[in-house]
């Protein structure tokens, strides 16, 4: 007995066989060629990862970089492919762990959708349908494929764990779980508690005798929640360190820098665009219209419940966020932010177009299969209209093909000035760039004072972090007072920050002769740093 078929049905043939494998090799084939194609190297948040990565295995590494050095949320992400970094450079392990880490996506995405619509290419073509929908926008910035990030692999397991548990194999489901959540604690909490939400609605509008036939004894479910919760712990107990914080005080201030500044772009839904909510209302408009009247296999309700548990969850995101701004007027803000910071959004953000996708995707099989009686039309067609697809979700416009957000040869001008001061100053500098602060320490192989993109996520360092970027700002007040920089104020800052590399490319003027110039960037070393590299 499964969730994936009608109750005089067993197990779906549709996970036997060469095509079974042939799709599940085309899908790993889709994904590894978006990834590479649309998102060049280093993809957003890769500096963020990888970077973090490389100093885990290597604490020497930039051990001034107060990113760097504060608590490790995604340790298991970390340790998996930090080691790589002690024998490649930085974008060579990118391409690495890219290719690697989209084996349990593929994985994932394919038996969830072999189990779901009984057909082994309805993967190939929903992937092509979800490349479309992920290049068209978002709800609250939540995306699957392109860089590599904990996420991306935490999403695969997640995905497996679901086709798992559609054939009750809770034991295997509850480990893949628990991966999930020690890769990437709150997508795979959240992809949990949605899980169960749609069991228990599940067992509510089901047949109870049939339910009590076929529930697991206490064997299995001990075993299951043995492995989720030894799965799960790295995670939990790395996140849980970031996150639990005896100064309450610390908190506070830490949560209202993180939903209300930095991250609100994600866990404020005030701050998403009234464009971003249309576009997660059309998708779900869409999928509600796909849903058959009938469904005969019990997969479907399940699926169907585990979308709409993703719904409930954001909707209670949205009423516990909406409110008066700034948002410390909201009434009892503090709890408010509390809930906002764990990302309660980011599941339905994801899930709603998979689940689309893969409506989709099943409905256009079927339609090929009663189409065409000969096997080679039927997949000429869907390779045809994957390739399509495929193409489409590559040109679609979108600012994860320049994550730089440069020119390209404003990108090759700053590769150029990284170059430099890796090259000519002290490894244990300290840098600040002004403005752009793309991939520093990427290409610098520098600790950095301070870097928007690089705010940590324990209470203590993100105040820190804050207090960095306050003291610039102060700075360039109190500088500009007579409308320009000069030698002594750049040495002032020095000595307020401890930075001797600045980067500049709209500061100014400095009264200043830059070590280092091009046409956009100027490089500044001050203190003792001008020597030569170690």
């Amino acid at each position: 007995m499964s969730l994936s078929t009608p109750k005089t049905e067993t197990h779906s043939p549709a996970l036997a066989g060469v095509g079974f494998w042939l799709a599940l090799l085309c899908a790993y084939a889709l994904f590894v060629l978006f990834s590479l194609l649309r998102v060049p190297i280093p993809g957003v948040n890769e500096p963020h990862y990888l970077c973090k990565a490389k100093h885990f295995w290597d604490p020497s590494w930039c051990s001034r970089d107060i990113f760097l050095t504060s608590s490790n949320p995604h340790l298991v992400f970390y340790a998996t492919f930090g080691w790589l970094t002690k024998y490649f450079s930085l974008d060579t392990t990118a391409i690495i762990a890219r290719v690697v880490g989209l084996v349990p996506l593929a994985v994932g995405w394919h038996l969830l959708c072999a189990r779901l619509s009984h057909r082994v290419w309805t993967s190939v073509v929903s992937l092509s349908i979800f490349f479309v929908l992920q290049s068209a926008g978002n709800w609250s910035g939540e995306w699957l494929v392109g860089g590599i990030e904990s996420k991306v692999i935490a999403y695969g397991f997640l995905f497996w764990a679901i086709a798992q548990a559609i054939i009750l194999r809770f034991p295997s489901s509850a480990l893949l779980a628990g991966l999930a959540i020690s890769f990437h604690p709150v997508v795979g909490v959240w992809g949990t508690l949605a899980t169960v939400m749609a069991t228990l609605g599940f067992i509510l509008i089901s047949d109870r005798e049939n339910i009590r036939k076929n529930i697991p004894g206490l064997r299995v479910w001990g075993l299951s929640v043995f492995l989720f919760f030894v799965a799960a712990s790295p995670g939990l107990i790395s996140a849980g360190m970031a996150v639990l914080n005896d100064d309450q005080e610390a908190a506070r201030i830490a949560t209202v820098l993180q939903v209300g500044h930095r991250l609100s772009h994600h866990l404020d839904p005030m701050r998403f665009p009234k464009v971003a909510y249309r576009y997660f209302a059309a998708m779900i408009f869409v999928w509600v219209l796909f849903i058959p009247k009938r469904q005969d296999r019990e997969s479907d309700r399940w699926w169907n419940l585990l979308i709409l548990s993703s719904l409930i969850i954001a909707a209670c995101g949205v009423w516990i966020g909406w409110g008066p701004r700034p948002i410390k007027e909201m009434p009892g803000y503090e709890w408010r932010i509390s809930a906002l910071k764990f990302y309660p959004f980011r599941l339905a953000d994801l899930m709603v177009p998979v689940a689309l996708s893969i409506a989709v995707g099943r409905s256009f099989v079927n339609a090929v299969e009663k189409r065409f009686a000969s096997p080679a039309k039927q997949v000429g067609s869907i390779v045809c209209c994957t390739l399509l697809l495929a193409w489409s979700g590559l040109v679609i416009p979108g600012s994860e093909q320049n994550p730089s957000k440069m020119s390209v040869s404003k990108r090759q001008n700053w590769i150029e000035a990284c170059q430099w001061i890796d090259d000519n100053t002290e490894k244990s500098a300290l840098v600040y760039s002004f403005g752009n602060q793309w991939a520093v320490k990427w290409y610098c192989d520098r600790a950095e004072y301070v870097n928007y993109k690089d705010c940590p996520q324990d209470a203590k360092s993100i105040i820190a972090w804050n207090r960095r970027r306050w003291a610039i700002v102060l700075w360039k007040k109190q500088a500009f007072l007579d409308g320009r920089i000069s030698s002594g104020e750049l040495q002032d800052l020095t000595k307020k920050t401890e930075a001797t590399i600045f980067i500049c490319e709209r500061l100014g003027p400095i009264d200043q002769k830059p070590d280092f110039q091009n046409s956009d960037f100027r490089v500044y070393v001050t203190g003792t740093d001008s020597s030569s590299a170690e």
